[in-house]
């Protein structure tokens, strides 16, 4: 009788272990599908620019239609000319995106004055530019005086 409570007992304490770690897998599977941190090698997939490092210094939060994020990110050396004369590339030749229902065709960089722009609508068609996981729209803005970066992504519900 002691042995079958013994089983009993450690079968009983397996499935509640198994079912806490379900229940926290899927609280940090739902935080991780609304929480977007940005990232060198995450910008330069969705954008096509490599930026140096940077750290976040400003972080806001707000819920609507959808979640939006909006990030002020400090590069911790000034991008160099190399970052900037892509940046010119891509604004002149970078992939174009053409709007599926009105047919108009965009180019997601734009700069003047060592002022630029990212942006990508919502849009299915991203002309080869890869967002992060649950982003539908994304932008960015730089200047080649500032050392800091705007960021903005919003995500789906």
């Amino acid at each position: 009788m002691k042995k079958l409570l013994s089983i009993l007992l450690k079968t009983l304490s397996a499935v509640l272990l198994a079912i806490v770690a379900l229940v926290v897998g899927f609280f940090l599977l739902m935080n991780s599908m609304h929480n977007v941190k940005p990232s060198v090698k995450q910008l330069e997939e969705a954008c096509g620019v490599r930026f140096p490092a940077f750290s976040i210094e400003d972080k806001e939060v707000s819920v609507g239609s959808c979640y939006n994020y909006d990030y002020t990110v400090k590069f911790k050396k000034k991008p160099g000319p190399e970052v900037f004369d892509r940046i010119e590339y891509l604004c002149k030749n970078g992939n174009v995106i053409e709007d599926d229902i009105t047919g108009i065709i965009h180019n997601p960089w734009s700069g003047s004055n060592g002022q630029y722009r990212f942006s990508i609508d919502d849009s299915d068609n991203h002309a080869g530019y890869r967002l992060p996981f649950n982003v539908r729209w994304m932008s960015l803005s730089l200047s080649k005086d500032l050392d800091l970066m705007q960021i903005h992504y919003s995500l789906d519900d």
